[in-house]
């Protein structure tokens, strides 16, 4: 437990504490509150008690019994506001590491996060995190707790005798040193194990749901059950080996605690009888000592959840790491995305895994300008929209974004794909998808653009007709002017278009190809085609056709 490792391994998520000292000081003091009134109580308890039937001619019961009520009160209160406090801390840092953990995965690239596994993904997000949270609360609050509390208990025994500090400072530094080196050790494999053991089953039973069909039609449903419920079983076997040990090491500190209290019983009362201090004195100590036992147990099952921590920051650190080094799609704050068209710069680029379309490619596309991508089937036009758009890596070459003349972050876009997606949910829905808080207005305005309005003013429920699984199944030529009417909606300053009249007749493309140019004004348009449409402008002026092939591509400039 104090490897350097292990501590620089917490590093990225022990910063936000340096941030909240006040409430993260605030906390530690009333748990040490807490526990002091506690020992303090049960120490004063058994001195008013010893001392009531010692001294039986004169005894005032009230200072003490005021002490002993006082003492209760303080622990009570002292134990709400501490949770109150600590948990709204954790959830305080919580909040900050999810952000963090967030954005950082909010800057990769689609290629990027293609490696990670969503269930693998799922469970660093939730229970690796969430383990983050015993590491203040059941690890180094409770350590920090204990041996404070053994100093300040070892500095009050000092006050009867040197020789009862000494017992305690001893006993409690060689129990410190075995729970942090020992057996932090040997706890640390089992509890990293039983973390892999969960991943491993979530991870199984995620993709048997994902894919239970697929099983189901291929006949190997029943094997996958088969690796579901064995996943489940390792996992049940390594928690009960971890809670046997966790058993055993709360057991051998209970031994360990009425251990010392027999010696710190023997010893003190031996003083007594030296008449170095009286008798309830010697069983103020004693009771202290018994009191104490409560404030070490806890570290038990802080030595297990270490393990645990120290895996999931692993993992989670690795994953920091790596949205660091991974190439960035945009920046993480909307404040510093950009927000005007930009122009674009294609230089000698080889799209990977593509070996139909290994030649290198090079366009240049000015601001708001819109380009019409011609090409015959296969040539690689739907690959190098992805490939600007950020979802397919480069395996040489580069694509440059730029404004004005400067390089910038590639922006905000909106991509329709050759594949159209109609989500299951309402007309209205699909189409807010784009761009929150549009008006229905505005809603109709994109569908008589696209010329659809008609058709939805057909349905029962209009703009509230429920589309997809359960509800109205549109055609392929309406459900690729619903999509196209979505990306209307979107107010990207980078519009790709791949195919987007597919399934619409000729005359019906034309129209609608004229309808939505005032719509692309000031925007950057590449739009992926393989159909004849009208060579018209966003301004009304014909396109500018200079076809210059190259690569099996015609480039058609307007504007």
């Amino acid at each position: 437990m104090w490897h350097r490792t292990d501590w620089q391994r917490l590093k990225p998520w022990l910063g936000v504490w340096e941030q909240q000292r006040g409430p993260l000081f605030a906390g530690i003091m009333l748990m040490l509150v807490t526990a002091w009134a506690g020992i303090a109580l049960l120490g004063l308890s058994a001195w008013f008690i010893s001392a009531a039937g010692l001294f039986v001619v004169a005894f005032d019961i009230f200072l003490p019994g005021a002490g002993i009520r006082a003492l209760a009160l303080i622990r009570t209160v002292a134990r709400y506001f501490e949770r109150v406090r600590n948990h709204d801390l954790v959830l305080n840092w919580q909040n900050r590491w999810r952000v963090r953990l967030f954005k950082g995965l909010m800057t990769l690239s689609v290629t990027s996060t293609e490696r990670f596994r969503a269930a693998r993904l799922l469970q660093r997000l939730t229970q690796d995190l969430s383990a983050l949270d015993d590491l203040y609360l059941r690890i180094l609050g409770p350590l920090l707790v204990a041996s404070i509390s053994a100093v300040v208990l070892g500095a009050a025994f000092w006050l009867l005798h040197p020789a009862l500090a000494a017992v305690i400072w001893i006993c409690s530094l060689v129990l410190l040193l075995l729970l942090t080196t020992v057996f932090a050790q040997r706890l640390r494999r089992l509890s990293a194990r039983e973390l892999g053991d969960s991943e491993y089953l979530r991870q199984q039973a995620v993709e048997f749901v994902q894919c239970k069909a697929e099983l189901h039609a291929w006949g190997v449903l029943t094997p996958a059950v088969r690796e579901v419920a064995q996943a489940r079983l390792q996992l049940g076997q390594t928690q009960h080996q971890l809670r046997r040990r966790l058993s055993w090491l709360q057991l051998a500190l209970e031994g360990f605690g009425h251990g010392l209290l027999i010696v710190m019983l023997g010893l003190a009362m031996w003083l007594s009888f030296q008449e170095a201090f009286s008798t309830p004195l010697a069983l103020f100590a004693a009771f202290a000592v018994l009191a104490s036992i409560d404030v070490w147990q806890p570290l038990a099952q802080a030595m297990l959840l270490w393990g645990r921590v120290q895996g999931a920051s692993e993992r989670l650190q690795g994953y920091l790491r790596r949205a660091l080094e991974l190439p960035s799609v945009h920046p993480s704050t909307d404040e510093n995305r950009p927000q005007h068209a930009p122009s674009i710069q294609v230089s000698e680029v080889v799209i990977e895994n593509r070996p139909l379309t290994a030649k290198s490619l090079s366009m240049t596309v000015a601001q708001q300008q819109l380009i019409l991508l011609k090409g015959h089937s296969g040539c690689g036009k739907t690959s190098l929209l992805h490939a600007i758009a950020g979802l397919l890596p480069l395996q040489q070459g580069k694509i440059e974004f730029r404004h004005q003349g400067q390089p910038i972050a590639r922006p905000e876009f909106t991509l329709l794909t050759q594949y159209t997606h109609i989500y299951s949910a309402t007309v209205a829905s699909n189409l807010r998808m784009a761009r929150t808080g549009v008006t229905d207005e505005m809603l109709w305005q994109a569908l008589e653009i696209v010329e659809l309005a008609d058709d939805i003013e057909g349905l029962p429920e209009q703009l509230d007709t429920w589309l997809g699984d359960g509800g109205v199944q549109l055609s392929g030529g309406q459900a690729r002017r619903l999509a196209l009417a979505r990306c209307l909606l979107h107010p990207a300053p980078l519009m790709l278009l791949d195919e987007p009249f597919s399934g619409v007749g000729v005359a019906q493309s034309e129209r609608i190809w004229r309808s939505i140019q005032p719509l692309l004004k000031g925007k950057t348009v590449i739009c992926v085609t393989h159909q004849a449409l009208p060579e018209v402008g966003p301004e009304g002026s014909d396109i500018t056709v200079d076809p210059i092939v190259q690569q099996d591509f015609e480039l058609c400039y307007d504007r």
